[in-house]
């Protein structure tokens, strides 16, 4: 794990590569893996199954940052690719890690035989290595590319292959969730799943190689309070380096400070006149200016996605798939009305559904009956 100075450099030299304009360049890709996705589903709503959400968000996100990152489609939507099966054993055995009273991992083979973190890691360091040696991978604009083109000051081979794992693991992990809470809240709310779809229809009728995210004010607002409803990081850990002062206390230095973000976000008066007092209702409208434009908050996405060096680099890929994935889907489909009771949430590496959202697709021109 990178720190202090070493983490400064490779953050610097990554950020770039997912700037607003690197992402517009991964449009092209971004819609491959979304029209990989929009079939996976018309299978499934053909044959009539219900559909768990939350493998599918999985599957879509893997193959879509393998993809963005080096142009290489895992194919996890077709099969469960062996790098999501690594990708998940990895997650399961951080997770065992995070919360053990003891270090058993620093003993030699107990790490491996109690979680097996260690050998899957090694499996997707191998196929990013294998990747890299492919010159497919950097023919079109990708972050690898952009990583490998950088002028000046580069990362080594190590840290290149450390960033793109990094890359893979939190970015699958994060948004598929707050995909499958997103296709959650459209099931409890099917009024703006036809919304939507008539958004798409109107304002990118070519389909997704011709629309931007910036297009689609509504799918946007139903992202945004996605992330707001569900954020999947509620808080973050700080250490302090040197003592401060807070409330009357002196905290000493290297303290561990938990940072309750979801809470300053409901609590605060600034959030709470930018955004009303109505934080446990979902109101996608509140991202809404009269004239139906959205509304950014710069405020609430500090708190979703970090600020300042330690600030999530992939917000903009995120805030842009995100409501292209929303918009495409509700183009082609319908998702029956969420009659179960409401979905709570449990820890994992990060906040997730209390269980795999699993919901019932049809294909548009269907009638549903409702």
């Amino acid at each position: 794990m990178a720190e202090g100075r070493q983490w400064s450099k490779q953050r610097r030299l990554i950020s770039p590569a997912f700037s607003a304009m690197s992402v517009q360049s991964y449009l092209p890709l971004v819609h491959m893996i979304v029209e990989n996705l929009i079939v996976e589903l018309g299978n499934l709503a053909h044959e009539e199954k219900v559909v768990n959400v939350s493998l599918v968000m999985r599957c879509f996100d893997a193959d879509l940052i393998s993809k963005v990152a080096f142009n290489s489609d895992f194919g996890s939507l077709q099969k469960r690719s062996q790098e999501l099966v690594d990708l998940t054993v990895f997650l399961d055995g951080l997770l065992k890690r995070l919360i053990s009273p003891i270090p058993y991992w620093k003993a030699p083979w107990v790490g491996q035989w109690i979680d097996g973190a260690d050998h899957t890691l090694a499996n997707l360091e191998k196929a990013l290595e294998k990747i890299l040696e492919d010159p497919a991978s950097t023919e079109r604009s990708t972050v690898l590319k952009k990583l490998v083109e950088v002028t000046g000051e580069k990362l080594s081979h190590r840290e290149l292959v450390a960033n793109l794992v990094t890359l893979f693991v939190a970015g699958t992990d994060t948004s598929s969730h707050s995909l499958a809470w997103a296709f959650y809240e459209l099931a409890r709310h099917p009024t703006l799943q036809q919304a939507i779809a008539s958004e798409a229809a109107a304002r990118s009728p070519a389909g997704p190689g011709h629309g931007k995210a910036d297009a689609l004010p509504l799918a946007q607002a139903v992202w945004m309070e996605t992330l707001r409803s569900h954020t999947v990081t509620p808080l973050v850990v700080l250490e302090n380096l040197e003592a401060f002062t807070l409330a009357g206390r002196t905290v000493p230095p290297h303290t561990q400070l938990f940072m309750l973000m979801r809470e300053m976000g409901r609590r605060s008066p600034e959030m709470q006149r930018a955004l009303g007092e109505d934080w446990e209702t979902f109101r996608p409208e509140r991202f809404l200016a009269e004239d139906g434009s959205f509304v950014a908050c710069a405020s609430l996405e500090s708190l979703i996605f970090g600020q300042g060096a330690r600030s999530c680099p992939g917000r903009i890929l995120a805030n842009t798939v995100g409501p292209l994935v929303l918009s495409e889907v509700m183009r082609h489909f319908r998702i029956e009305e969420w009659r179960g009771a409401e979905l709570g949430e449990r820890t994992n590496m990060v906040q997730a559904p209390e269980r795999d959202v699993e919901l019932r697709f049809v294909k548009a021109d269907d009638n549903m009956g409702c």
